[in-house]
């Protein structure tokens, strides 16, 4: 089910029943564009990418891809980014889909571009005017429309979500290790790669790292630890634990605050900070 939420009164205007169980959601060119997993019933949308109305929750185009499609996407100017699905020719991990990012054309509704990751893996993308940001085992890139490397810092480990600031990238890190042969290991890293100059910093946690999101100079962070504020451009890095009667699972930043989804509970809440 997708629900729509009214953002100053926090009402709930309407629910869409789907016929996935919803992964990740991108607006773009006037519709929704989610990722997600298909009930046995529904195999047509297994490793599709669904295209909606807004106002009724109509599908309007169900898009496949040359591999099958992940979960990851983000959309910028002139097309829809998807990651590769974790699919591969057996004993061939290093042709699996998760290294390919796709991109849709909103006019044709189909994939038209298809670009392969050579330092890492798709977990997570962001989108950065007409290029975007990627990150997953190995490093964590920018990467133009035509496919060109504008920025790559490689890690030991797994990316596993991403955050942006005027002058870096940040990326949480909850495994080091490689995944082809599999030899990860937990840890508790916060992953910041400044642009100028281009260098990656390491901050060690208290506790597991989970999603980030970033607005207006703030970066925030979900995990069992806590739900942790971090101001950007402050040095020494900075990272204040804000209270809250339930932890999000994920966020969605905006200046001023951050909403959370409460899984546990149901709920959707909005957090709002001032220093």
């Amino acid at each position: 089910m997708l629900a729509r939420v009214d953002a100053v009164s926090g009402r709930v205007e309407r629910t869409f029943r789907l016929p996935v169980n919803p992964y990740r959601i991108a607006y773009g060119f006037g519709s929704l564009w989610l990722t997600g997993e298909a009930r046995a019933v529904t195999r047509r949308y297994a490793g599709a990418v669904l295209r909606l109305d807004p106002r009724t929750g109509r599908i309007l185009r169900v898009i496949h891809g040359p591999i099958l499609l992940g979960s990851a996407i983000a959309a910028t100017p002139d097309g829809i980014w998807v990651g590769g699905g974790d699919v591969y020719p057996e004993g061939h991990p290093d042709r699996s889909g998760v290294r390919f990012v796709f991109k849709i054309d909103p006019r044709r509704n189909a994939v038209t571009q298809r670009i392969r990751l050579r330092s890492t893996t798709v977990i997570d993308l962001l989108a950065d005017g007409r290029a975007i940001w990627a990150t997953g085992w190995g490093a964590v890139v920018k990467v133009s429309p035509r496919g060109r490397v504008l920025y790559e810092r490689r890690f030991y480990g797994s990316g596993w979500s991403l955050a942006r600031s005027p002058n870096a990238v940040w990326v949480s890190q909850p495994f080091s290790g490689n995944r082809f042969p599999r030899t990860q290991r937990p840890v508790r890293r916060l992953l910041q790669g400044t642009i100028t100059p281009p260098r990656l910093s390491v901050t060690e946690l208290e506790a597991p790292p989970g999603l980030l999101d970033s607005a207006a100079g703030i970066v925030w962070m979900t995990g069992p630890g806590g739900l942790i504020r971090i101001p950007a451009s402050q040095q020494p890095l900075t990272l204040q634990r804000i209270p809250v009667p339930a932890l999000p699972d994920h966020v969605a930043a905006f200046a001023g605050g951050v909403w959370g989804s409460v899984h546990h509970t149901h709920r959707l809440v909005k957090i709002c900070w001032s220093d």
